[in-house]
């Protein structure tokens, strides 16, 4: 007749996805014994990324969930987020230079639509810049132009056609 052959039940184990999404990466490559539990493959959707950065605990204080994070260096266009979660518990991590760095899981989303963000993948390297302050009500100078007076900054502002020193907040 036309039916499949039954399986040999000796030989091989069917095992369902507890969710449904595509393959991200094999954990177990090869055959062998494994616990119960252990995980074989990872399953996701990738038009459900998220982005875990590993951020030094000093940026970290000052990042508030809802901050805006615009990310790029992934091989495509910037693209924009925003902040759901950092962790309240950091962890240690060494550096490339060796140096022991306090570091905090910070959560992002995506805020971009997917088709912007569509060719990333699971465990892809980005770079992340979070935006911890943002004002409409600011001047923007270069660095050059300041200068210390006592210990307050200061610029030359023009005034009635001439150059009076400002004490700024910097």
């Amino acid at each position: 007749s036309g039916a499949a052959p039954e399986p040999d039940p000796t030989c091989c184990i069917q095992l369902r996805a507890p969710v449904s999404g595509s393959v991200l990466k094999i954990v177990q490559e090869s055959e062998g014994v494994v616990q119960a539990g252990a995980p074989l493959i990872e399953i996701g959707d990738p038009l459900d990324l998220e982005i875990v950065a590993d951020l030094l605990s000093t940026d970290a204080v000052r990042i508030r969930p809802g901050a805006p994070v615009w990310i790029d260096s992934w091989g495509g266009s910037p693209v924009q987020g925003r902040v759901s979660r950092v962790d309240p518990a950091g962890f240690t991590k060494v550096s490339a230079l060796g140096i022991e760095e306090q570091r905090v899981r910070t959560t992002i989303d995506f805020t971009d639509p997917p088709e912007k963000w569509s060719a990333l993948g699971h465990d892809y390297r980005v770079i992340v810049h979070v935006t911890i302050w943002k004002s409409d009500d600011v001047l923007t100078v270069p660095v050059a132009a300041l200068f210390r007076l006592g210990d307050d900054w200061a610029v030359f502002a023009v005034g009635d056609g001439r150059a009076r020193t400002t004490i700024i907040k910097v």
